[in-house]
């Protein structure tokens, strides 16, 4: 005998399925926080990390990315500004000390070779207590499950960002006004290679990294300026010169 959904019973019925449900829902919240909480470093780590917030607020930031496109740029207009550089970035060796480099989760890199440039190091799969680390180095533990994150913070789980993304996220949070791309050439699709259907599902989740990006700088009231020439990375405003920003 079926029971309508207007009786007594029905209204019963539908309020311990909804209470079983948010049960559910709530104790999976609770699971995931419990995890990612035991993928966090040790918390002096985190807590130094709350010196980048508004560090250079309202200074522009340029951020240099790994493109070909800054392998004959001239570093010298770039000495007193606020400069983040990706880790691979083409004007890398040029720049000789930047002010920040970024460098990439899966990737090691000879830090006598970064001269005295202040380091953003993402940790992936940390499993341990961290070692002192330097005066001008900082962490951000990567978060090792699926799903967006864009209520991140610097002092906890960041996304598994690319070095360039580390080094907007940074910008912004360091309270950067407006934040300006260069070399962010992505031309990985227009190159000829096996696996394109692979390529291109991992370039949407590069695109959808970046747009998240961008709605937290307008939350932050920045803005995300491409000036890199060419390239199909065409989700912010181009600026067709990128001097005019030079203070």
């Amino acid at each position: 005998m079926s029971v309508a959904w207007w009786s007594p019973s029905g209204v019963v019925r539908r309020g311990a399925r909804r209470v079983l449900r948010d049960s559910a829902s709530l104790a999976d919240r609770c699971a995931g926080w419990l995890a990612r909480a035991a993928h966090l470093p040790d918390e002096p780590h985190l807590v130094r990390n709350a010196e980048l917030r508004d560090c250079h607020r309202g200074r522009v930031a340029f951020v240099l990315g790994p493109g070909a496109s800054l392998t004959h740029l001239d570093p010298a207009p770039f000495q007193d500004q606020i400069v983040f550089m990706a880790q691979g970035s083409a004007a890398l060796a040029a720049r000789g000390s930047p002010l920040y480099v970024a460098l990439d989760a899966t990737a090691t890199v000879d830090r006598s070779a970064l001269g005295g440039a202040r380091t953003l190091l993402p940790l992936r799969g940390w499993a341990g207590g961290l070692p002192p680390l330097p005066p001008h180095c900082w962490v951000f533990p990567v978060d090792p499950f699926e799903g967006p994150n864009e209520a991140w913070t610097l002092e906890g789980l960041v996304p598994d960002w690319s070095a360039t993304q580390l080094a907007i996220a940074v910008a912004i949070t360091a309270g950067c006004r407006p934040i300006c791309l260069l070399g962010m050439d992505h031309n990985e699709l227009a190159e000829p290679a096996i696996g394109y259907g692979a390529r291109m599902a991992a370039q949407r989740e590069v695109w959808r990294k970046y747009e998240a990006l961008g709605r937290r700088a307008s939350q932050q009231g920045t803005q995300i300026l491409n000036a890199t020439p060419g390239g199909t990375l065409d989700l912010f405003p181009r600026l067709a010169d990128w001097k005019i920003l030079l203070r």
